[in-house]
């Protein structure tokens, strides 16, 4: 019995570092998933004011006469602000570049290219 003297404590202060490692360690993944929940809300919020933007320009565009050959306008919305160019590159095509920029200051930047009298997405392309 007289060996084991000093060996409860260490083992004990042992134990308790790994389980306050394990709890800390649970925390940060947590606060991680918090962090990534809130970026990806903001990304929905994002996505939704291009698909507003994509819409209002379409409705724009249909009621635009056919002269018009270049069209630069700024759009504000609750959750942010869309610029779009409009270059007309045909009778029945036109290209458009839009900029959104959300109230968190994110930008979805696209461009696309609609067909007239359809008003048809013919070619998509868009960075982040």
């Amino acid at each position: 019995m007289n060996n084991e003297k000093g060996f409860v404590l260490p083992v004990t202060m042992i134990f308790s570092f790994f389980l306050l490692l394990l709890f800390v360690h649970v925390i940060e993944l947590y606060k991680m998933e918090i962090e990534f929940a809130h970026h990806e809300q903001q990304m929905y919020e994002l996505d939704w004011l291009m698909q507003m933007a994509v819409t209002d320009i379409k409705n724009k565009l249909s009621n635009l006469s056919d002269t018009v050959t270049v069209l630069d306008e700024t759009v504000v919305y609750p959750t942010g602000k869309a610029h779009y160019q409009l270059n007309r590159l045909s009778q029945e095509l036109v290209n458009v570049h839009v900029l959104c920029i959300s109230n968190n200051e994110l930008e979805y930047k696209a461009e696309f290219t609609l067909s007239v009298p359809g008003m048809e997405l013919i070619e998509w392309k868009e960075k982040y």
